[in-house]
């Protein structure tokens, strides 16, 4: 079998058991370290490739509800010196704005199926100082707020997204990782729920539940289980996630 012939037959395994599909764009080229990939865009795929891959897909699988929504694209990011190479969200029409493009994206996949989830990540970097840096000129690191890829949902508070009549299929999904990935900050202390929260969990994706924004699904999450931290931060995040 081809890709497409397998894929089809994993989507018929599911249907048989009762599994239901998201699918995401995980990296705009066919790439083991794909994922590494900034933008949804290369120079080799343009992001006109990426709005018709959505639109391909959506029509193809319109009639089979298998497949519940489409996670727009996996941890859009980038770092402050790599300028329109880095995934920014503001209310401008820039090339690298992901609410600009995920809004487009999420209605050119509505209109060819109005029935599916829109699932949009966060990025990398929010300005620190909206009134100085919003248009993300400043090259500086002290001038962001950086979080895991696809974690940063911190820019939802002031520029949310916008699907018009569709705005009950919109899923905000960041992703959240342990110390086994990396030692982040809020890791550094004898870290309990209400330290994640105050540190890092709330001003960054949890608010948006919270304070009933919108809904949300924690798109990645787990790690190592050899290590106490690691599974002392995956059992208070899956606690949170329940509670």
């Amino acid at each position: 079998m081809n890709s497409l012939q397998i894929w089809d037959y994993f989507l018929t395994l599911a249907e048989a058991n009762g599994i239901k599909v998201i699918p995401d764009i995980h990296s705009a080229e066919t790439n083991a370290s794909g994922h590494n990939v900034n933008l949804w865009y290369t120079d080799r795929i343009s992001v006109e490739d990426y709005y018709t891959a959505l639109e391909w897909m959506a029509e193809r699988y319109k009639n089979n509800d298998t497949i519940i929504g489409y996670d727009l694209k996996n941890e859009p990011h980038g770092k402050p010196y790599e300028g329109n190479g880095a995934a920014i969200w503001n209310n401008s029409k820039a090339a690298n704005n992901w609410k600009y493009v995920a809004e487009t994206a999420a209605a050119r996949v509505l209109a060819k199926n109005p029935n599916v989830l829109i699932l949009v990540e966060g990025t990398e970097i929010f300005p620190a100082d909206l009134k100085t840096n919003s248009d993300y000129h400043s090259t500086d690191e002290k001038d962001y707020l950086f979080n895991w890829w696809g974690g940063n949902l911190r820019a939802v508070a002031a520029y949310p997204i916008d699907l018009g009549r569709y705005r009950d299929k919109l899923v905000y999904s960041p992703h959240d990782y342990g110390p086994s990935v990396y030692a982040q900050t809020w890791f550094e202390k004898d870290f309990t729920e209400k330290t994640l929260l105050d540190d890092y969990w709330y001003d960054t994706w949890a608010y948006i539940n919270a304070e009933n924004i919108g809904p949300e699904l924690i798109g990645e999450w787990g790690g190592h289980m050899d290590g106490k931290e690691n599974q002392k931060w995956m059992t208070l995040l899956r606690d949170y996630m329940i509670n």
